[in-house]
């Protein structure tokens, strides 16, 4: 038996999509999107910067205080989904598991990564402009970004 979604499930799932959707076309790039997405939320009555911050704030809790393991690779696919933008900029990242886990083409300058387990987290393409990496863990299977040199 199918399970009827009700109109205020189905309202949120929709907002939710919109959400996500302007955010995306936000952080492609470029000042035409970026007032694209601007005029997106005003017309659905979202204010902007409460809505970056709440997604910001979303991301950062499922990294630091995951409720169960799919938590972080959650995270990471809400980044991702939302065009990554920069959310993880100087965040703190310290002591997150993030093993195994597709980072490419994030921006994670100045985010402190400190005792992170990066143990074959894919890093190519990463922003890792003045980050902390004191006490990281990575292995053979980790793939750094061209041209950066990890020193012991």
């Amino acid at each position: 038996m199918k399970k009827r979604r009700s109109l205020l499930e189905i309202t949120r799932l929709l907002n939710r999509l919109q959400i996500e959707k302007i955010l995306q076309i936000y952080n492609s790039g470029g000042r035409d999107n970026r007032l694209l997405a601007r005029e997106m939320a005003k017309t659905f009555g979202i204010d902007f910067a409460e809505m970056q911050k709440d997604y910001k704030q979303k991301i950062l809790t499922m990294l630091k205080k995951p409720q169960d393991a799919d938590d972080v690779p959650k995270a990471i696919e809400l980044y991702k989904s939302v065009g990554m933008g920069n959310f993880l900029e100087g965040a703190d990242l310290s002591d997150i598991n993030f093993e195994g886990i597709d980072l490419s083409g994030a921006n994670l300058r100045y985010a402190d990564l400190t005792r992170a387990n990066l143990r074959g987290a894919d890093l190519t393409g990463a922003i890792l402009t003045g980050a902390f990496l004191d006490g990281i863990e990575y292995d053979e299977n980790t793939k750094w970004p061209d041209s950066f040199k990890i020193t012991e």
